[in-house]
C-alpha cells in the first residue's frame, strides 16, 4: 500500500513540474530577444578583437568618404566608451565580469 502511494506522488509531482515547466517557458520569452541581441553583441566584440584592421578599414574609409559624419560618429563612440567605462567601475559589473570569465 506504501509503495502504490509514493508512486502515485511520483505521477503528482512529474505532472506538476512538467506545468511549471511550460509556465516558465512561456513567462521567459519575454527576455528571449535581448538576450539574444546580447548574445550577437558579444560575438560581434569577439569578431571585432580577432580582426581589428577590417573595422578600421572601414572608419578610414567611412573618413575619407564623409568626414562631417565621421566626426560626429567618433563622437559619439567615445562618448558611448566613456559611460561603458564609467558603468563597468560598479559593483554590479565587477560582479558580471568575476562571473562571466570563468567560463
Amino acid at each position: 500500500m506504501r509503495n502504490n502511494n509514493l508512486i502515485l506522488r511520483q505521477q503528482q509531482l512529474c505532472e506538476r513540474s512538467a506545468q511549471l515547466r511550460f509556465l516558465w517557458a512561456q513567462e521567459i520569452q519575454c527576455v528571449k530577444l535581448p538576450l539574444s541581441r546580447g548574445d550577437n553583441l558579444i560575438k560581434s566584440a569577439a569578431w571585432i578583437s580577432r580582426k581589428p584592421v577590417l573595422p578600421a578599414v572601414g572608419a578610414f574609409l567611412i573618413l575619407a568618404w564623409q568626414p562631417k559624419r565621421a566626426v560626429v560618429w567618433g563622437c559619439r563612440i567615445l562618448w558611448g566608451w566613456n559611460v561603458f567605462q564609467g558603468v563597468s567601475k560598479t559593483p554590479l559589473a565587477c560582479f558580471a565580469k568575476r562571473f562571466f570569465s570563468r567560463g
